[in-house]
């Protein structure tokens, strides 16, 4: 089993799940939807110079565009 806080999720003092937390308590007025969707993607950015590269880059954008979907909907184009 994989450590809960792997070294590629620390950073220069602060960890991903920190700056993660601190921007979520500065964006509480968004709905949790949007939040999920743009920490997964946070997460993803964070991660892919160690983890899953380009793969983590495709999951991020997926994100983002399903934040963008819960944000504007549909019919943004």
């Amino acid at each position: 089993m994989e450590k809960v806080n792997p070294p590629r999720y620390a950073g220069d003092g602060i960890s991903c799940d920190q700056a993660m937390f601190s921007m979520q308590r500065a964006s509480c007025i968004h709905d949790v939807d949007q939040l999920w969707w743009w920490a997964c993607a946070f997460k993803y950015i964070w991660r892919f110079w160690d983890k899953g590269g380009a793969r983590d880059l495709d999951c991020a954008i997926d994100c983002i565009e399903r934040l963008k979907e819960c944000r504007y909907g549909t019919d943004n184009d």
